[in-house]
């Protein structure tokens, strides 16, 4: 019996966002090709990636029309409530935070419990370790996190010039920080490429630092255990 959990992170954050279930799929695959395009730039998926973009702009601007016409119990209603005087959002703020919703809880929490269960079926001590302790699934999880982070890379432009182990980094200049590098630093972790389901040895950056720290970050964790339990339960039960 296959655990579903490659659906998991598209129903958990449509149904926040408040999308309708016979919708799920449509959005999963827009999102799928806007995350190739990123992180390939190959030609052809950038080619698939433009048009599935402006489809996933145009679903989520009217799903907001009709919030705005009949308010439910999820998110956008509840961004819509809360937008007015001299914090309201404009339309396009109002879109762009609901497709980025969509699209950064997916994704990433796909990653993560796609690559964790990758990392335990290529460690089977630990898979065995985590199986025998369900006391280790949260530790766990932010291991899997750091051995093969969801996201590996990520970009920001210097506001100030910056000086970096010796380097002089102008005001103005893009630079690509590698998450999958220092999660796996050496400086940081002990043994840091042997997957260890009970290292606590402080967090990773997976979820970025500061005040860029992911918004989500306790949401993608709880999902990550629900699935990883309901796989040790698989295990436990065969």
């Amino acid at each position: 019996k296959a655990l579903p959990t490659r659906p998991l992170p598209v129903i958990v954050v449509s149904r926040i966002l408040g999308v309708p279930q016979e919708d799920y799929p449509k959005l999963k695959t827009w999102s799928g090709q806007l995350t190739a395009a990123l992180d390939s730039g190959d030609p052809d998926e950038l080619a698939s990636g433009i048009p599935a973009t402006e489809e996933l702009m145009a679903y989520m601007a009217g799903l907001i029309a009709q919030r705005r016409q009949a308010p439910q119990n999820d998110l956008i209603s509840a961004m819509l409530a809360g937008s007015s005087g001299d914090d309201a959002l404009s339309d396009e703020e109002l879109l762009a935070n609901c497709v980025f919703l969509l699209w950064a809880g997916h994704e990433t929490t796909k990653n993560l419990i796609g690559n964790g269960v990758q990392s335990l079926i290529r460690n089977p001590g630990e898979l065995q370790r985590l199986a025998a302790d369900p006391a280790l699934l949260e530790p766990a999880v932010d291991e899997f996190l750091r051995y093969e982070s969801p996201i590996q890379k990520i970009g920001r432009w210097t506001a100030e010039e910056v000086t970096l182990a010796g380097r002089t980094i102008p005001a103005g200049h893009y630079v690509v920080s590698l998450f999958g590098a220092a999660n796996r630093d050496p400086a940081q972790f002990d043994d840091p490429d042997r997957l260890d389901v009970g290292r606590r040895e402080g967090p990773s950056l997976a979820f970025g630092k500061g005040i860029h720290h992911c918004l989500g970050y306790g949401l993608a964790k709880l999902e990550g255990e629900v699935a990883f339990a309901a796989l040790l339960l698989q295990l436990v039960e065969q």
